[in-house]
């Protein structure tokens, strides 16, 4: 996995941002992980093309959320998600992370041990749930 650091990808990355949130989300996202120290956009590749992305926001040196996760309809069920979830709490030595999903989700942080919570009907017809994983 890579950071995303340069418009350079901007192209590759936008669509497949645009999978876990919309078009004009998506497109703020990317410049705010350019500008920010707490927040970073990492690549998953997969034989020279991009597979995955995870965006991440540092809360303290050990604690971090995930905004967006995505993989890319042609790689998908590969455990490049797991992969990236893997990568991102090695790497960084965390001992928390978290993530707000819905339904379509849920099951993906269930699979990799996070402790769900319903928040209930956060937008109309669309239950939400915060998904943690604690670490020692």
């Amino acid at each position: 996995m890579r950071r995303f650091t340069s418009t350079d990808d901007y192209q590759a990355i936008k669509p497949l941002l645009c999978l876990a949130t919309s078009e004009g989300k998506a497109e703020q996202a990317l410049f705010q992980y350019l500008k920010s120290e707490e927040q970073s956009l990492f690549l998953y590749e997969k034989e020279g093309m991009l597979a995955g992305c995870m965006g991440i926001k540092f809360t303290t040196n050990y604690n971090a959320v995930i905004q967006q996760i995505a993989v890319s309809p042609g790689y998908r069920k590969q455990r490049i998600g797991k992969s990236m979830v893997e990568f991102i709490l090695e790497q960084y030595k965390l001992r928390e992370l978290s993530a707000e999903t819905d339904d379509e989700a849920v099951g993906f942080y269930q699979k990799l041990g996070f402790e769900v919570k319903s928040l209930g009907e956060k937008y109309k017809g669309v239950t939400r749930y915060q998904c943690t994983l604690y670490q020692n």
